[in-house]
Order: structure tokens, then C-alpha cells, then sequence
């Protein structure tokens, strides 16, 4: 993701670190956005509450989603509620550890943005193949019902589990 004008909504242009950085070697001074430590390589999807980034941790070297959500100057007090409720998300995901659970990384804020960073799972969510009248066979609506229901087993045998889970964001 190129960035030529402003940067998104809580989103910084990285610089290099004096004239021992990118410039100072020679290197093209065109750097990626970033949210925190976190380059922003791309968008993965927009949803009601916010954008969901391609990101990389250049601190680990892995790739990450970065959900955002946007911080209002002024905000009422169902905003305040909802920007409560994305930080209470980020703290009951992190606490869950199960191969069926996306794993929490961070929680951040800017001064007009909130994000989650979590692991990256590639390919096709569930809700996108619904949506494409993607048949699936007996025995694979078998597996992943058993994968799901594996994961929400064992959140819900956590005390901060909260109901996000979605066809959106299964699979």
C-alpha cells in the first residue's frame, strides 16, 4: 500500500531514523503507513465499526490483522460504550488460547484510533464461501462444525468469554 497524500485515519508515514536510515543509504524514502510499531501493507475488509489491515511486526517478522476502530474527538456515551466494549474484545480474545481462536498480540490506541492486533489467518472466511453458494460435502460441514464448536467450547469456559463469533470471522 502506497501512500501519496494524508494518511488514513490514525495512520503515520514511518521515517527513517536520521541519516542513518533508508535516505541516508540510499534507499527509496517511500515507506509503508504504520499504526504503532505495525507497517500497514493493505486493507482485508471494511466492517461497521472500522477497517481490518494487512499488517506486518517488524519487531517479530510475522504478518498481522490490525482491526481498527475510530476514536471520535467528542464522544457520547454510547461511543464511549462501544470503544469500552472493543478494548473488552481485545482483553477476553487474549485470554483465550485454542488452535480454533485467533490469538490476540496487542491492543493500541492513537489519538483518534483504537486497534487489535491479532493473527493473521489466510484464505476465505465462512460467511464469504455462504455467500457464494459454496456446497460443501457431509463430511466437511462435519469438520469445521466440529472446529467451531471446539473453539466456542472452550471460550465459553472462560470467564471473559464474549459472543463475537460470526461466519464473517469463522474459518
Amino acid at each position: 500500500m502506497t501512500q501519496t497524500a494524508a494518511a488514513p485515519l490514525g495512520l503515520s508515514q514511518a521515517r527513517p531514523d536520521g541519516p542513518s536510515g533508508a535516505a541516508g543509504m540510499g534507499l527509496s524514502t517511500d515507506t509503508p503507513p504504520t499504526l504503532g510499531k505495525y507497517q500497514i501493507r493493505g486493507t482485508l475488509g471494511r466492517g461497521a465499526a472500522g477497517i481490518v489491515y494487512d499488517g506486518w511486526d517488524p519487531q517479530i517478522g510475522r504478518r498481522v490483522a490490525i482491526k481498527t476502530m475510530p476514536l471520535p474527538a467528542d464522544a457520547d456515551p454510547q461511543t464511549i460504550e462501544e470503544i469500552a466494549r472493543f478494548q473488552r474484545e481485545a482483553q477476553a480474545a487474549g485470554s483465550l488460547g485454542h488452535p480454533n481462536i485467533v490469538a490476540i498480540y496487542d491492543y493500541g490506541e492513537t489519538c483518534d484510533l483504537a486497534y487489535i492486533v491479532m493473527e493473521l489467518v489466510d484464505g476465505p472466511s465462512l460467511k464469504s464461501l455462504i455467500d457464494k453458494n459454496q456446497r460443501f460435502a457431509v463430511p466437511d460441514i462435519i469438520t469445521i462444525m466440529q472446529e467451531l464448536l471446539a473453539g466456542l467450547q472452550s471460550a465459553t469456559r472462560t470467564a471473559s468469554f464474549t459472543a463475537t463469533s460470526s461466519p464473517a470471522i469463522s474459518f
